[in-house]
């Protein structure tokens, strides 16, 4: 029996090698302001647990790489059925890194393969006890009365995703 699928392939995006360490801590700061580096408006608990709590997230230097993305065919997706879909938690993972350049690149919530319109962009991320969770981000340009920024939340990768079409999966090169 075939099963359904639940992504179409969107596009790649480069993301350059790093040399050093990746400090999650000293990366993902709060601030909106027009001295912030990168506005990020908040985190949720298990955001801050996961990546940031003690001395944070720490990664090594990393190879370049080109991740793809795609987008859900239908709402309510299931995170473990994604990442089987794309090929098993190795093929799916990505890195704080990656995320944190491709965010770097719109830091001002500007567009670009990150959504800004209030849709989510999903990654696949080890935490600091090496589980995989599901990294949701989104921006959000038009919302009135809230600052703009970036919104970076955590999620165990199992369970369904209340996000629906339109939302973008980043995942390694299968």
């Amino acid at each position: 029996m075939d099963r359904k699928k639940l992504l179409r392939f969107v596009g790649t995006v480069d993301v350059p090698a790093t040399s050093g360490r990746f400090v999650a801590r000293e990366k993902f700061v709060i601030g909106v302001g027009s001295d912030a580096p990168i506005l990020i408006a908040e985190f949720n608990d298990n955001f801050t647990e996961w990546f940031l709590a003690g001395s944070g997230k720490i990664e090594e230097s990393n190879a370049s790489q080109i991740l793809h993305y795609a987008e859900p065919l239908e709402g309510y997706t299931d995170g473990r059925d994604i990442v089987n879909e794309i090929g098993g938690e190795e093929q799916a993972e990505t890195t704080l890194t990656a995320l944190h350049l491709l965010m770097a690149r719109q830091s001002r919530c500007e567009n670009g393969v990150l959504l800004n319109n209030g849709s989510a962009s999903f990654f696949f991320i080890r935490d600091q006890s090496g589980q995989l969770r599901r990294v949701v981000m989104y921006g959000d340009r038009y919302r009135v009365g809230t600052p703009v920024g970036w919104w970076v939340y955590a999620h165990p990768v199992d369970g369904k995703s209340n996000w629906g079409t339109g939302n973008r999966y980043f995942y390694k090169k299968p």
